[in-house]
């Protein structure tokens, strides 16, 4: 296992064209073989299917929505990249959220293409309790 730059640009890259709706680069980052997953921080976004993947990220940047990058952590071994990182949802009052994310990418043709995506807000375990 070693840091990975690439991948951490990778990651920053996505970021970016979450954040401006860039689809081409989407369709280019989002693997087009095998499952892909995005999970996402509202009880419905759990999505495994390419197209509405592909159609949600899109449409966070015409809501708004950009990610600012946290600390990103990049590694990978052979084909096989993750990172984690803590990145802001900025919305366009100004406001920011804190999240946590997970994400998994493939090594394809020299270009890190995303498998799997993870977002979540984090929350006191006295709240999940008291439901």
């Amino acid at each position: 296992m070693k840091n990975d730059e690439k991948l951490k640009i990778a990651v920053k890259n996505l970021y970016d064209a979450v954040s401006t709706g860039d689809r081409q680069y989407l369709e280019k980052t989002i693997a087009s073989e095998g499952d892909v997953f995005c999970i996402g921080t509202d009880s419905n976004e759990f999505w495994n299917d390419r197209s509405l993947i592909l159609e949600n990220l899109v449409s966070q940047s015409e809501s708004g929505v950009k990610i600012a990058p946290g600390n990103i952590n990049a590694y990978s071994e052979g084909s096989v990249g993750w990172a984690v990182d803590e990145p802001k949802f900025v919305f366009t009052n100004g406001t920011e959220v804190s999240i946590r994310m997970t994400l998994i990418f493939h090594l394809e043709n020299e270009n890190w293409t995303m498998l799997q995506a993870h977002c979540s807000l984090g929350v006191p375990n006295s709240e999940l309790l008291n439901r």
